[in-house]
This record gives C-alpha cells, sequence and structure tokens, in this order.
C-alpha cells in the first residue's frame, strides 16, 4: 500500500492474489471483488474502459502469456508496456505497466508483480515536444527551402564554424558547393584589417541577443580575393541549438562606383576650386591693368586739356568702367554659381543708395541728352535694414541698361511703398525708360543667363547678358520680385520689389521747417515734361506753392507779372540749365538783374549735367544754389535751405572732377603714407592721387622691402600703410603679419585688385585695419584715409607746394619737342622738366658722334648702348621725331644693316634741332623756387629720400634726378653732401647702375 503505483500480484495462473490501495484508486474495483480470480479474460475497468489485466498491459495475445511468463522466467527479464485506454467518457489516458516475474526459493516461477502507472499528462509534454520537432523539422526543410533561393548571401554559423550557406553565399566565396564550405572557419573569409571589429561584433550579438546593424568591411573569397562587403548578423536557431545568422551583399562594384564618384568629385571640387583661384586671379589680372587706364584717364582729366583730348580721355574712362561692370558681372554670376554671393544686413540710409546711384549714372545720361530722375515719395521709409551694396547693384545694373537702350528723353527710377509692419517694409522699385522696347518674346528669355534681347542687340549694345540674371538672384535673397512690362518703340519698366527691415514707428513725416521758408512761392522751369512734374510734386509735399513753365523765356515773363500790384512775389527759382531758346543762367540772369523787382528771387540751377565749367559759371553769375540731376527730395531741401540763408549739413554730388572729399580729410593732408605696390603703372597712379592731394608718399616694390624699411624706422614715421597683395618676394599677407611681429601699430590698408569673397575677413586676420578696391576710386580711398589716420595740422608735401611755384610758369615752344608729352611725364613738374632738359643737351649734345665712332671702332655693343639711351631720353623729354629714328638707328645697328649711315645723319639732324632750340629758348633758365620751401630735414625724412632715390635708380625712372635733388637740398653744407655729388655725376650720365651701386654704400 506504501508503493505510489498501481500494483498487483498474480500467480502463473493469472489470478490476482494481491491489490493494493492504488488499484482500487485507479480501477475504482474493490479488492475482494478480484482477489482470487484467475480468468486471463477477465478484465478491470482502467479509466472506464474494461480490459484484460495482463493482454492490455503488455499487449500480447492470450496464447503468449503463458510462454511470456515462461520468457520472462527464463530471462529474468522485466516486462514492461505502454497502453493508451480511451475512456468512453472524458479523455483517454496513457498507462504505463511492468510485469516482473516472482520466483519460489527453489527458483521455479511462481508468479509475477506488475506495476501500473498513469504517464498520461508526461506522454503530453513528449507529444507536444515530438510535435514541436517535427514543426521546427518542416520550419527548417522551408526556411532552407527560402534562403536557397535569397539573392543575398546567407551563412549560419555557430561559434566561428559554418553549419549552412545558401547557393548565393556559395557563389559569392567562390566555392564548388556547399560542403566545400561546411564546417569552415568564418573567420577564414573575413579580411584581416576586419577581425576585430567582426569578432567584438559577434560577441555582443550572443551575449546581448540584439541584431548587429549593417557596417562595411571586406571579405576574401575561397581563393584570397578581396571583396567589399556590407554585412549584418543576428541570433537564430538551427536544428535546435543557438546560432548566429549573417547575411552579406557584395559591394565591390558599388565600391568601385563610389570611389570613382568621390574621385569625380575631388576632381570636380578641384575644378571649383581651380575656377575660384582663376576667377580671383582673373580679377586680379584684369583689374591691375583697369586700374591703371581708369585711374590714369583720372588724373589726365585734372590737366589742361583741349576740348578735343578731354573728349577723347572721358570716353576711355567711360570704356574702362564699362569694362569693369561686365568683369563684375562675370565675377558675381560665378559666386552666384557656386552659392558664394555674400549677402548681409546693416542698417543704411536709402537716400545713400540713390546718391552713389546718381554718381555712377548721371553722367552717361547727360552724355546722351537723357534726363535722369529720380521720384521717392516723402512716406518712403530712408532708413532701412539691408544689403544697401546689392540694392545699389540691381538699381545700377537696370538704370544703366535702360540708359543704354534709350537715345532720347529720360529714364526715371521710381520707389514706393508696398507694404510695412512689424518692423518689415516691402517697397517696390521701377526704371521707366523712353527707349527702344522689348516683344514679348524677348521678355521671356530676359532674366536667363547670358540671354539678351536678340544677337543684334548684342553685336550694338554690346554687355554679357549676365546682368539681368544676377538681378534676379539678388532680388529672390532680398524675398522679392522681378520683372518687365514694356512694348516695341514704348520703352520699358522694369521692376522689382524687396523685403527690409525698418523701425517699427513711424519716421518723421519731415524736417520742421523754419518760419522764413514754410509758405515758400516756387517757380520751376524745365523744359523736360517729366522733370518739371517730379519737381513740382516733390515741392508740393513741403505745403509750398509751386508754378511750372517749360523754358527761360516764360520764365522771365512769369515773375516779371508779380511786379504789378497784388502779385506775390516768388521766393525761389528752380532753373534747368539746358532749355530749348534760353538757357538756364542766361534766364536767371534776366531775373536778377534786369527785372525791377523789389527783392530778386533766390534761384537755384539745376543741370543734368555735372560739368565743373556749368558750376563755375553758375557761381560767376551769383545764382544761389546748384543741383545736378536726379534730386533726392533731401538734396532739394537742403539746398533750398542754404539758398534761403539757412546752414545745412549739404550732402549733395560734386560737379567738376567728381571727388567728394568726405569730412575731415582736410585735417589728414600731409601725412606721410608708404605705398606698397608691385606694379608700376599702379605706383605712379596711387603716388601721383595722394600727391595731387598734399600727401607724402614712399613706395616700395613689395612686402619684403616695405618689413625692410618699416623695421629701420621710427614709430611715427608713417602715417599708414598702403599694401598691395598680390606682390613677388613677399606678398601683402605675408608682409602685415611680419610688420606686426615688429609690434608695428601703423594703419595698414589692402589695396586689392581680388574681388572674390572672404579676401576681408583674410586682410583682417594678417592684421590689417581695412582694404579698398581696385580699380581705386578715389572718393572711397579718400574716406578710408580720413578714417584711419590721425587727424592733425601738418604741412602740405612739397610736390604740392611745388605745383603753387609752377603756377604762372610757363614753358615756350620748342622746335622738334612735344613740350606737353614730356611735362605730361613730369607728373606736371615744370622745375623737373627744366632740370632734365638741362641734363640732355649736357650729355647727349654729341651723342650721335660718339655711336659713329664707337661703330667706326668696331664696337657694336657700345654703339647699341649708347642708342638705346639717346632713345630713352629723348622720349623722356618728348623729342618725338629723335625718338623715332633713334629707335630706327638702334635696330639697323642690332640687324647690321647697311642704312646706318643715313639713319645716323638723319639722328644728328634732329638732335641738333632738339639742342638748339634748348639752348636758345631760355627753357633751361634754373628755377630753385621748389628748393627754397625746403625744410630741415630729420634723420627719418631723408632715410625715406634715400630708399625712395634708390627705388627710382633700379627702374632707371628720370624722377631719381628730382629726388636726388630734394636730397642734396637736405644734406647741403654736411658730410653726406660729397657722396650725393658722385652720385649725381653718375646720374648726369645716366649710368643708373653706377649711381645705384653708389646708393647701396650710402649711409646717414
Amino acid at each position: 500500500n506504501f508503493l505510489p503505483d498501481a500494483t498487483l500480484v498474480i500467480d502463473v495462473n493469472g489470478c490476482v492474489i494481491a491489490w493494493n490501495q492504488a488499484i482500487e484508486e485507479m480501477t475504482g474495483v474493490k479488492a475482494e471483488d478480484i482477489l482470487g480470480k484467475g480468468d486471463y479474460a477477465y478484465s478491470i475497468p482502467f479509466y472506464g474502459e474494461r480490459r484484460p489485466i495482463l493482454i492490455d498491459l503488455v499487449l500480447l495475445s492470450e496464447e503468449e502469456i503463458e510462454r511470456k511468463y515462461i520468457s520472462i522466467a527464463k530471462k529474468g527479464s522485466i516486462l514492461s508496456a505502454e497502453s493508451y485506454t480511451n475512456a468512453e467518457k472524458g479523455e483517454g489516458r496513457y498507462l504505463f505497466a511492468t510485469a516482473t516475474a516472482l520466483y519460489d526459493s527453489k527458483g521455479d516461477l511462481v508468479g509475477a508483480i506488475e506495476s501500473i502507472r498513469d504517464i498520461t499528462q508526461r506522454k503530453e509534454v513528449e507529444n507536444e515536444k515530438e510535435k514541436a520537432v517535427e514543426e521546427l523539422r518542416q520550419s527548417e526543410e522551408r526556411y532552407r527551402h527560402l534562403v536557397d533561393f535569397s539573392p543575398n548571401p546567407i551563412v549560419v554559423h555557430q561559434g566561428n564554424e559554418v553549419r549552412y550557406v545558401n547557393t548565393s553565399c556559395v557563389g559569392a566565396i567562390g566555392a564548388s558547393s556547399r560542403e566545400e564550405l561546411i564546417g569552415q572557419n568564418i573567420m577564414r573569409f573575413i579580411h584581416p584589417d576586419f577581425y576585430d571589429i567582426v569578432r567584438q561584433r559577434l560577441q555582443r550579438i550572443t551575449k546581448e541577443g540584439t541584431p548587429s546593424d549593417f557596417f562595411e568591411c571586406q571579405f576574401l573569397n575561397i581563393s584570397g580575393q578581396t571583396l567589399d562587403v556590407i554585412i549584418g548578423s543576428v541570433l537564430t536557431v538551427f536544428q535546435g541549438e543557438t546560432a548566429i545568422q549573417t547575411v552579406f551583399q557584395e559591394i565591390t562594384d558599388l565600391k568601385r562606383l563610389e570611389r570613382e564618384l568621390i574621385a569625380a568629385k575631388e576632381v570636380a571640387e578641384s575644378a571649383t576650386r581651380s575656377k575660384s583661384d582663376f576667377l580671383a586671379n582673373m580679377s586680379h589680372e584684369i583689374r591691375t591693368p583697369m586700374n591703371g587706364i581708369i585711374g590714369m584717364s583720372y588724373l589726365i582729366l585734372r590737366t589742361e586739356l583741349t576740348a578735343k583730348q578731354e573728349d577723347y580721355v572721358r570716353k576711355i574712362l567711360a570704356s574702362g568702367h564699362s569694362l569693369l561692370r561686365i568683369i563684375n558681372d562675370i565675377l558675381d554670376f560665378s559666386k552666384v554659381e557656386a552659392g558664394r554671393l555674400e549677402f548681409e544686413s546693416v542698417p543704411f540710409n536709402l537716400d545713400d543708395v540713390l546718391e552713389n546711384l546718381a554718381n555712377q549714372v548721371a553722367i552717361h545720361a547727360s552724355e546722351k541728352g537723357l534726363e535722369f530722375l529720380f521720384s521717392i515719395p516723402t512716406e518712403v521709409p530712408q532708413t532701412l535694414i539691408g544689403d544697401p551694396l546689392r540694392l545699389g547693384q540691381i538699381l545700377l545694373n537696370l538704370s544703366a541698361n535702360a540708359i543704354k537702350f534709350t537715345d532720347q528723353g529720360e529714364v526715371v527710377v521710381a520707389i514706393e511703398t508696398v507694404s510695412r509692419d512689424d518692423g518689415q517694409a516691402v517697397l517696390r522699385f521701377t526704371v521707366h525708360d523712353t527707349g527702344i522696347g522689348l516683344t514679348q518674346e524677348q521678355i521671356a528669355n530676359l532674366f536667363h543667363p547670358f540671354a539678351q534681347a536678340d544677337s543684334s542687340t548684342t553685336r550694338k549694345y554690346g554687355g554679357t547678358g549676365l546682368g539681368l540674371a544676377i538681378c534676379r538672384r539678388l532680388v529672390e535673397m532680398m524675398a522679392g520680385n522681378i520683372g518687365v512690362e514694356s512694348k516695341p518703340g514704348q520703352g520699358s519698366t522694369f521692376w522689382f520689389t524687396a523685403r527690409f527691415g525698418c523701425r517699427s514707428e513711424a519716421e518723421p513725416a519731415g524736417r520742421i521747417l523754419p518760419l522764413n521758408i514754410q509758405s515758400l512761392r516756387v517757380l520751376v522751369a524745365d523744359s523736360n515734361e517729366m522733370s518739371r512734374r517730379i519737381l513740382r510734386e516733390t515741392l508740393e509735399r513741403f505745403s509750398w506753392d509751386v508754378t511750372a513753365t517749360a523754358s527761360g523765356e516764360e520764365a522771365i515773363r512769369i515773375v516779371a507779372q508779380t511786379t504789378s500790384p497784388g502779385n506775390k512775389p516768388y521766393d525761389l527759382i528752380l532753373m534747368e540749365w539746358k532749355m530749348a531758346g534760353m538757357n538756364g543762367i542766361d534766364a536767371a540772369v534776366r531775373i536778377k538783374g534786369q527785372l525791377d523787382l523789389p527783392r530778386p528771387p533766390a534761384v537755384i540751377l539745376i543741370s543734368s549735367a555735372g560739368r565743373q565749367e556749368v558750376f563755375n559759371q553758375a557761381q560767376d553769375v551769383g545764382l544761389d544754389g546748384f543741383l545736378v540731376k536726379p534730386v533726392s527730395a533731401s538734396a532739394l531741401l537742403d539746398t533750398v535751405m542754404e539758398a534761403m540763408g539757412k546752414k545745412v549739413a549739404k550732402r549733395s554730388r560734386p560737379g567738376g572732377d567728381g571727388i567728394h572729399y568726405p569730412p575731415g580729410f582736410e585735417h589728414v593732408r600731409g601725412a606721410r603714407l608708404l605705398l606698397v605696390e608691385d606694379n608700376e603703372i599702379n605706383r605712379q597712379v596711387a603716388t601721383d592721387l595722394l600727391a595731387q592731394e598734399g600727401f607724402s608718399i614712399i613706395s616700395v616694390p613689395d612686402g619684403r622691402a616695405a618689413v625692410e624699411l618699416l623695421g629701420k624706422s621710427a614709430a611715427d614715421d608713417f602715417d599708414l600703410v598702403l599694401m598691395d597683395l598680390q606682390m613677388p618676394e613677399m606678398d601683402g599677407f605675408t608682409a602685415t603679419r611680419a610688420i606686426r611681429r615688429l609690434g608695428s601699430e601703423v594703419p595698414i590698408v589692402a589695396m586689392t585688385a581680388d574681388a572674390m569673397s572672404g579676401v576681408e575677413e583674410h586682410c583682417r586676420e594678417a592684421g590689417m585695419n581695412d582694404y579698398v578696391s581696385k580699380p581705386i576710386d578715389p572718393q572711397g580711398l579718400f574716406a578710408t584715409l580720413a578714417r584711419w589716420i590721425p587727424s592733425g595740422n601738418r604741412m602740405l608735401y612739397q610736390a604740392e607746394a611745388k605745383k603753387a611755384t609752377d603756377t604762372g610758369q610757363t614753358l615756350p615752344q620748342l622746335a622738334g619737342i612735344a613740350v606737353g608729352e614730356g611735362l605730361t611725364r613730369m607728373g606736371g613738374n615744370i622745375s623737373a622738366y627744366r632740370k632734365l632738359l638741362v641734363k640732355f643737351v649736357e650729355n647727349n649734345a654729341d651723342m650721335v658722334s660718339e655711336i659713329e665712332e664707337a661703330l667706326r671702332q668696331g664696337h657694336v655693343e657700345t654703339a647699341l648702348r649708347l642708342a638705346h639711351t639717346l632713345k630713352g631720353v629723348s622720349g623722356n623729354i618728348g623729342a618725338v621725331e629723335l625718338y623715332e629714328v633713334t629707335t630706327k638707328l638702334e635696330k639697323a645697328i642690332r640687324d647690321q644693316r647697311t642704312d646706318s649711315a643715313a639713319l645716323l645723319e638723319d639722328c644728328r639732324s634732329k638732335l641738333a634741332q632738339v639742342v638748339q632750340s634748348i639752348a636758345g629758348s631760355g627753357a633751361t633758365k634754373p628755377d630753385d623756387s621748389a628748393m627754397a620751401i625746403a625744410e630741415k630735414a630729420d634723420a627719418g625724412e631723408l632715410l625715406l629720400l634715400v630708399r625712395r632715390l634708390q627705388e627710382l635708380l633700379r627702374e632707371d625712372d628720370m624722377e631719381a634726378v628730382e629726388v636726388l635733388a630734394d636730397l642734396q637740398v637736405k644734406v647741403k653744407g654736411t658730410r653726406l653732401a660729397l657722396p650725393l655729388q658722385t652720385v649725381g655725376a653718375a646720374l648726369s650720365r645716366y649710368d643708373y647702375q653706377e649711381a645705384l651701386d653708389l646708393m647701396e654704400q650710402f649711409r646717414l
């Protein structure tokens, strides 16, 4: 009864002779019902189904029972079997029965013990397990089938041992079959460079169970060839055990393509860099000669010229500016393409932008006889936040185009406010012209790069076709739109909108006018209807009583009527200078001087040409003011107030040479400047421009010379350094850093022809204070000098004083010499030119004879040198005919031609003519007035002059004569006088090399 299994004992006849309680609990049959029963077929109901005890338990037939027991007895074995009993009600049960033979003491079989255990729960678990195993088997079959057809190579490995590979993997690794890979160490196929990363990732997957990210590495195929792959791994179960599945994709071709793309990208970037470098170099290389063309043209315009000469020079200047605009267009378009077009947001005044526009455009409009006008209502905000340079660029492009395509009439720039709120203002700008107009087909492509109206437009008017494309991009950057309205022959109106920041509060409506000009009666006389209307509307905004007329004669008649009783006189007349019939000056003279007026009105002359002679005429006849069109409202009001006797800070465009001197400029004149510039023409332009304004200039050809000079100079020897950037020996950036390392704090201003972006940042990083662009804009340069040079009362540079001593001096006409040309070569300095003529006579009167003697003795090189020298000095003094024949003589000697003798005679004749005209004219009379103003020199001044003289001698520049003379005056009576006499002697022989050698040994 203590046995847990249901147990019974039977004898050899099958009779139950013992029974435990577990049998009763299992079968529900009482022991007395079965004990002693011997029928084999007697069955016991197991779980509701009656079964023969032994037969069902051991699964034997009745005939086999005895034989089986005998077998058990013989073998001494235990018979066991499982049986399933299917109950009539409820679930079936699994039973496990064992039968063990029983023997008596004699060893005879006497019966058996049977034990029965309910194993239903265990069998169900086993069945589920078998089912799961089968499902796993089927799943693995499906998995293998699916994986095997995957295009991506897959390998399953336990640890590092390969357990399974799919067909794609076999092909990718280059094996002949799966069997060749199964069992291999997976690390065999990993490139050594990636051992560590692959091992780390596999360990992390095994430890954490999280899949790895896909990453790139390299495999080795069966033959050791490297494959670029991207791989990822994840935990899986293979044949009932944990494994790692790794999938990879060969990307060798993609990596090769990527490398090619990277190489192509590097080539493209290199090309972009080369393009940028090319553009920077092109900018520098083109702007350098452009600086000479524009600068020299400007300097020539400041000399005495005939009307025809002035016309030629102004056209050269205009062409130079046109070429510069084309260069700027190309550079700007390249910046747009590269996404490097810079845009800033700074406070600015709208009037300043318009003033600058007028300075650049009005003269061209005037030359074509056009009116260039502004129409800006007072409600347009003046103080804005944005990029004034780019806004001016758009307006300049549209205005210049309008003038270019308009032959008569006017060009009007108008501005109106579209909206204004929350500190933002949207303005609409229009540029209207009365020019040739456009068709709809021409308009369609107008804002595309390199597109113009048609090919005839390009041939007739020129241009790159980039300007409007750049304008479109700039307008888009200003959150606006651009367009055009036009008809052929009826002019065009280009418009654009732009968004700016502005003050959120309303600007003052206008200046509070003094009482005596709050109720002015004003007469406008202008023959152009549009100009007349704009002036009238502008004046009426000041609440003035305005009358307008189209002629000078009509203006006189209208004013004359005010002499009648009861008629209010006119307080102010705005008179256009150039009108049909009587011009404005003549009409103003008649009104002021010939009409019997109790109080003549103030007269302001308005002109579309800012020429100096017009301004001078207006002053000469006593007019009260002068304005150049286009006229802004603020400039008009300032001029009116000044004409009416009110003091104002006037902001108006100049006439004459176009220079507007910045505030404080008078207090920096006379400052000492060091010019560092390798280009000779640029040096001359800057030197002459600044010398004419009273500055003292010392120039050196490269950065190394500048560093050496500043290292030897006192701290206050120079007030400012003008530094070119691209120079041989040492560039401007390196030189500036070296100067700063010396401890010098002298202001350094870069002068650069590089228009690419980033230049300003590089300049400031190197230690420069500011920069100005080439070609040099005198007004911009002067403003920069005024900003950085400390104010002070300085003596003007001697060149300025010498210019004064030349006033009133004249030179006679000299046979064989173009005096004007020679004087121009000496910067207009008559005293220096006189010295040059003296030296020419002293050293060259017998030069032809010396050449002839050298040839007679066979010294060809000597003859060549003498001819070359004579050619050079004759050109310097303006002996044009002598220069031409000497040039031919030099070539004939070099080519050993037989016509040398005839050329010698021609040369002798022309030289004699030049020498006699100089000697007999009195032109060589010394003029020491310049020397009389020389100050006592200090060591710093002498050092600067010595450096300047050495520079000129290196360049064989005749200006060395003048500098040497200045130096000799300063050292007169000192120990330094004698060494300089030997230098002068060498220079008098035009032996620049000997003079330079002597100066190299010269010590202060």
